[in-house]
């Protein structure tokens, strides 16, 4: 699927099938008929067809391996992103630096932990030199979005082995990058429930001034390994959260973040003073990295005026292969169905899919894929299942919040139903 030649851009023709095949598919919910999905499945077919023999009519191609999708150094001219938006620079005014932002949406706030930190100034006396942590990939903080247990939990395989791009499209440890090091404190021993005795945590030593016996802290150097997230399936688990009271790096447990019941665990029982705490691991989670960027354009340093160059992809080849596969269910019951679904994950190296696939299939593999593209309200309001009884069950923490009724579609903002006639209140989406 990745032979053959390749155009720098995509075809007027590829980015119009993408979207028409795209969009016929969202009709589904409307289209009793079900002409719009024969037509999806008509484009996406000529599309999958396409990106086997190479791109050779309409430049339709995926890369051969997962690790190339979003490795930064393919960001500009991504041959697998069939439409993909730009950005440049465009001057000063008007805060002309905020540009592509859909980084800083998924960071994790790893500052709660002393020896991480967000260090907008330069960097000194080590491999990042004169940068700052905008401009080195992977150290952007304090995201906005925490990954669901139910989404991390689709990327277990049935042979109890992950899927390989949940490692690939999550980041999940972290190294200091404290310019002079770090090193554990009481405060923060206590904090994160370890084992003061430890020591990879602390030692009793005779300081060599008064000579009395002190407790000397373990230090973590800049570049060190200092944050990991482990969770069932990792190579290590066990190991590693049987011991995590006492290592010196800290593990952030995903039994000690999520419930069985999906929920996020709000609460934790610290054992260092016996005593029921706010959760100490609510900062601490797998970040999304598809959006990471050290492409920062710099206007400002010091009044942290920076924008991120780097594209943001619409739409990507995986994504005609299960919008193929989804027609398929509507208009031939699925019997080609699961061949376009283990296309994407031969492409991942994650295991065969066997079996009927259904809508249910789909989606998973969607939200496999295609996590963090802004594609899931969607593709739950086209299946139906944009209900507060499908949320509650698969994310209880945003679907307690959700109205049926009203949150299926979203408001007009004011400041635009403002200029209409009333002030718009004939226009504004119910309940809102």
């Amino acid at each position: 699927m990745a032979s053959g030649r390749r155009k720098n851009y995509p075809s007027v023709q590829e980015v119009g099938d993408g979207n028409a095949g795209e969009s016929c598919l969202q009709s589904i919910e409307y289209d009793s008929s079900k002409k719009y999905a024969q037509r999806a499945l008509e484009v996406a077919k000529e599309m999958v067809e396409d990106c086997k023999a190479g791109g050779a009519a309409l430049g339709v191609y995926m890369y051969e391996n997962i690790e190339d999708v979003f490795a930064e150094s393919n960001n500009f001219e991504n041959k697998e992103a069939l439409w993909k938006h730009r950005y440049v620079v465009g001057g000063v005014s008007n805060q002309a630096w905020i540009m592509n932002q859909n980084d800083e949406q998924f960071y994790c706030p790893l500052t709660a932990f002393s020896a991480i930190q967000f260090k907008t100034d330069l960097h000194s006396g080590n491999e990042y030199d004169g940068l700052s942590d905008y401009q080195i990939y992977g150290r952007r903080a304090g995201g906005t979005f925490m990954p669901s247990k139910f989404l991390l939990d689709l990327y277990m395989q049935e042979d109890g082995t992950l899927d390989p791009r949940y490692h690939e499209f999550f980041q999940t440890s972290w190294t200091c990058n404290k310019d002079k090091g770090q090193s554990w404190s009481e405060s923060q021993v206590k904090q994160f429930d370890k084992n003061l005795e430890s020591p990879e945590i602390s030692a009793m030593e005779i300081d060599p001034k008064t000579g009395e016996l002190v407790r000397k802290y373990t230090k973590f150097l800049f570049g060190e390994k200092a944050l990991e997230f482990i969770r069932p399936g990792d190579e290590g688990y066990a190991e590693k959260a049987g011991d995590k009271k006492n290592t010196k790096i800290l593990y952030t447990d995903y039994k000690d973040l999520y419930g069985e019941d999906y929920r996020v665990i709000m609460n934790y029982h610290r054992d260092y003073d016996d005593t029921d705490v706010v959760s100490p691991w609510l900062n601490f989670y797998p970040s999304l990295a598809k959006h990471n960027s050290s492409h920062y354009y710099l206007n400002n340093l010091g009044k942290k005026r920076l924008g991120n160059l780097n594209a943001t992809f619409m739409m990507r080849t995986p994504e005609v292969f299960l919008i193929a596969a989804e027609a398929d269910i509507y208009v031939n019951g699925g019997a080609n169905a699961m061949q376009y679904i283990n296309m994407v994950r031969e492409r991942a190296g994650a295991k065969p899919l066997s079996g009927a696939a259904t809508v249910e299939t789909v989606l998973d593999e969607r939200a496999r894929e295609l996590c963090g593209e802004y594609v899931r309200f969607y593709d739950l309001k086209r299946t139906g299942k944009l209900t507060d009884a499908y949320l509650k069950s698969k994310n209880p923490d945003v679907g307690q919040y959700f109205v049926n009724g009203k949150h299926e579609v979203r408001p007009f903002p004011q400041s635009f139903l403002e200029n209409l006639e009333d002030g718009g209140v004939y226009y504004q989406n119910p309940g809102y």
